[in-house]
């Protein structure tokens, strides 16, 4: 992982939040910097993608909703954002009662979105 510092700046170009992150762990930058990383191996990423390949969409809902907390958590607004939207469209599925995730252009397009934050999110903090 980059220099703490360093990510702090690349992170707020990016439209995160990380000085209020900062503040909830009172300051820790070395803790700051390990929830980073954590975040950005969480296994839960594999899982989602397995979940939404298996068209589960309970398990992917759930997951995704993990997820999207974790984000919120550590102001990672842009990653959050595409977390949130893509919580309630699998809400929907799964409240609706349909255990098989279908096809849409929604889904493809809210997939390929938090893939790209994804990955943008990974090069920032220098994974």
């Amino acid at each position: 992982m980059r220099n703490i510092a360093e990510v702090v700046i690349r992170l707020e170009h990016w439209g995160a939040m990380p000085h209020a992150a900062l503040d909830r762990v009172l300051g820790d930058q070395e803790l700051y910097g390990n929830l980073l990383r954590e975040f950005g191996n969480d296994p839960a990423f594999l899982h989602l993608e397995q979940e939404i390949r298996g068209r589960n969409s309970n398990d992917a809902f759930m997951t995704v909703h993990t997820l999207k907390g974790a984000a919120k958590s550590l102001d990672l607004l842009p990653l959050a954002r595409v977390l949130c939207e893509l919580t309630e469209f699998l809400r929907g599925e799964a409240e609706a009662g349909i255990p098989v995730i279908e096809d849409s252009e929604q889904l493809e397009f809210l997939l390929e979105d938090f893939f790209v934050r994804r990955k943008e999110y990974l090069a920032l903090i220098g994974e």
